[in-house]
Parts: structure tokens; C-alpha cells; sequence
């Protein structure tokens, strides 16, 4: 597991925020719990979510005292935020460093695979193989899916690139990136949720892509904008606040920061709306929620 950390536990001279919280951040032996605040309706729940705080919008440097008075938390890295579920609580987000990372024998090869991924022939040959791009400016790449909702469990897809590139660099990175993820999620979350995960696979026979011991993840995409361009203007829709509606609620989505990026250039933030969640994306870091 990881560490927990204390010192994150709200101080008195906190700003309180005026705009509610879907789930209220509770601190307890230094660990955060989100609760679901009951008091807000399902139909202001859903507004929240899509109604992003303005400095959240801003192009500059936030404070954590800014995000905080704006109904947010500013996730810690290496720090497990759960979720209150009836049951008990279940893992909600966490943010891995680069420095976590290395000391568990990740980072390198996610570097390997940030070079590869960089390359200009691979990078060509996504653009020019991936038949099913909605349109010409799209830079989001689905490498394969499967589970899908109207195939059942026991399907796979794989994208043009994949079918066609199966023994090369596309298969490569298809591999690499589910074993990593899949690797990473039994050390940070706790057996008795990974476990389930694989049950539940074995139990619908479900057809996993990737990696062998991948048991959780179920498609891949890679994403690329050029830097000092829009979110949307490559990804459409999904660069800007979404529901991810076909996902499966009881896995977890993986998102790991592969930019090449100026050393001048912030890497930005990735906002989970519906948990009031605001973590920073440095290149290196993955993220699990």
C-alpha cells in the first residue's frame, strides 16, 4: 500500500468554500475519506459536474488554498483518497510520482515506452492506419477494446493500427502500458479489491487485452495534443468535462502523463468533477480513479 499523509488534514484557518461539495474530504489518522454529501439532489449533483469552478478554467498557477475555496481538493501524491461506499469504503483516486514510481521499478520503463510512443514512424503510422478517427484532426487513438456492451464479455476489437501492426511497435506499447497499469494496481490498491476484479473476469470469461496478467483494464487510447493547443481541439468532446458512461464502475481507469513537454511548460491538471478532485498532471505521473 502507500503511505499515508497527516499533514494534509484541514487547518483551522482553511477557507471555506461556498459552492457545495459533492463528496465532502473527511481526514481521519491521516487518511482522507470522501463522503457523499446526501443533501445535495441527483439533478444538482449532475449539474456540479459539469459546471467547473472558474480558477479551474484559468490558464495560470494555483494555489491550494485557491482550489480549496473554490469546493475542490488538490489530491497528495502517493496518497490513497477512498470512497464511502454502504459496505465500507472502496479505493477512490490516487496520484503516483515519478519518484514512487522509480523506487518501485516503473519509471524506466515508462520511459522506454514514452520514446517509443514519440517516435515519428509510430506516430505515423497512427495517424495514417487508424481508419475509424471521427475526423482528420483527431488525436485520440483507441488501440483495442473489449466487454463490449453489445458483443458481451467473450469480444474483442482491435483498432485498424492493432489488427494490422499485431507483431509490432502498436503490440509493443499494447502490452507494456496493460502490464505496467495492471502491476501498479495490486501495490496500490488492497488485495481483497484487485482480487474481485479478477473473479469477476474469470467469471464472465471475459477477454482481456494486453498483457497476461492484466485482470482490470479492458481497452487502451492514446492521446496526443501538441502543446499550447486545446484539449478539444484534438479529442473532441472527451478534452473537456465528459461521462465516461460505457465504462465499467467497478474497475478503475488508468491515465498516465507521457508528454513531451518544455521544461518551461506546466503539464496541467486533470479535474474527476464528480469527486470535487483536482490533481496535478506532471509528465511521469500515472493517475487511478
Amino acid at each position: 500500500m502507500v503511505s499515508s499523509n497527516p499533514s494534509n488534514e484541514k487547518s483551522s484557518n482553511a477557507k471555506t468554500s461556498t459552492r457545495p461539495r459533492i463528496f465532502e474530504p473527511v481526514w481521519k489518522d491521516g487518511e482522507c475519506t470522501l463522503v457523499l454529501n446526501e443533501s445535495i439532489s441527483k439533478k444538482d449533483r449532475r449539474a456540479l459536474e459539469c459546471n467547473l469552478p472558474e480558477c479551474l478554467n484559468e490558464k495560470r498557477l494555483l494555489t491550494k488554498e485557491e482550489i480549496e475555496a473554490s469546493g475542490y481538493i488538490e489530491n497528495v501524491a502517493d496518497t490513497m483518497y477512498w470512497l464511502k461506499v454502504p459496505s465500507g469504503r472502496v479505493p477512490g483516486v490516487i496520484r503516483l510520482s515519478t519518484t514512487w514510481l522509480k523506487e518501485h521499478g516503473f519509471l524506466d520503463r515508462l520511459i522506454a515506452l514514452r520514446e517509443l510512443s514519440l517516435k515519428p514512424s509510430y506516430v505515423k503510422n497512427l495517424y495514417e492506419g487508424e481508419l475509424n478517427r471521427e475526423s482528420k484532426n483527431q488525436t485520440r487513438f483507441p488501440l483495442g477494446s473489449t466487454m463490449l456492451i453489445h458483443n458481451g464479455y467473450n469480444s474483442i476489437r482491435l483498432s485498424a493500427i492493432s489488427a494490422r501492426n499485431h507483431n509490432g511497435e502498436s503490440n509493443k506499447v499494447t502490452v507494456e502500458l496493460t502490464d505496467i497499469v495492471s502491476k501498479v494496481t495490486k501495490l496500490v490498491v488492497p488485495t481483497e479489491f484487485s482480487r474481485r476484479q479478477e473473479e469477476r473476469a474469470l467469471q464472465n470469461a471475459s477477454l482481456l487485452i494486453g498483457a497476461r496478467d492484466n485482470h482490470a483494464y479492458t481497452s487502451i487510447q492514446l492521446n496526443y495534443t501538441k502543446q499550447g493547443t486545446k484539449l478539444t481541439d484534438g479529442l473532441g468532446v472527451r478534452g473537456s468535462i465528459h461521462r465516461d458512461i460505457k465504462n465499467d464502475p467497478t474497475c478503475l481507469t488508468a491515465i498516465i502523463a507521457l508528454s513531451n513537454l518544455t521544461e518551461d511548460y506546466f503539464g496541467g491538471r486533470f479535474n474527476i468533477t464528480s469527486l470535487n478532485v483536482s490533481c496535478k498532471f506532471h509528465v511521469g505521473n500515472c493517475l487511478f480513479f
